[in-house]
């Protein structure tokens, strides 16, 4: 299997960003549920950042049903609507 680049550079940060955030800590802001955000629940939404892909919660979830967003709790898309595109990130 050849590899692009992108996508050994890809697989690179996602290990890097995987050993930063694997030590959580409470932050103070919690999700729709009142729970605490992990570090990177934070990154990603307060800071604009970007899951590590093929390292992430959801690459490969196949269970049926509503995706919300962390924060509001407002729905973003249904699991039938993803498809996988090969990235490592849920895709639309």
């Amino acid at each position: 299997m050849k590899l692009s680049l992108f996508a050994v550079l890809a697989l690179l940060m996602s290990v890097f960003v995987v050993q930063v955030f694997s030590q959580e800590q409470d932050i103070g802001i919690k999700d729709y549920r009142g729970n605490p955000l992990t570090s990177l629940q934070y990154q990603v939404t307060q800071n604009s950042g970007t899951e590590p892909a093929f390292h992430n919660e959801y690459w490969d979830n196949h269970q049926a049903g509503i995706y919300v967003d962390v924060i509001s709790g407002e729905a973003l898309f249904a699991s039938t609507d993803k498809f996988d595109s090969g990235t490592g990130w849920p895709a639309l």
